[in-house]
């Protein structure tokens, strides 16, 4: 009897050990999600006034740069340009 309870407790042990374990890293990702949120909510709203609805609308409202294009009338490559230079200063801030 010593022997399977022995047993027992051991898979006890290590089945809340995994669920710990699990709980952790769904928090770490959660924290990491807060902080990827709030970076971004930074990148937007120290863009300059003008920049600041197409970062919206792609990054927040996942809207596709053609449709942000022709709703706000403005160039691809200049609508491209502005995208990647937020996606560049979110790597930068988030990296500090």
């Amino acid at each position: 009897m010593s022997g399977m309870l022995s047993r027992l407790i051991t898979k006890l042990a290590l089945a809340t050990f995994a669920a710990i374990s699990r709980i952790s890293a769904t928090v770490r990702t959660a924290k990491q999600v807060r902080k990827d949120a709030q970076c971004l909510h930074n990148v937007i709203h120290t863009a300059p006034d003008a920049i600041m609805p197409v970062l919206e609308l792609y990054f927040v409202q996942k809207c596709a740069i053609n449709d942000i294009a022709d709703r706000l009338g403005i160039a691809l490559k200049k609508l491209r340009r502005h995208i990647l230079q937020a996606a560049r200063r979110f790597d930068e801030e988030h990296s500090t």
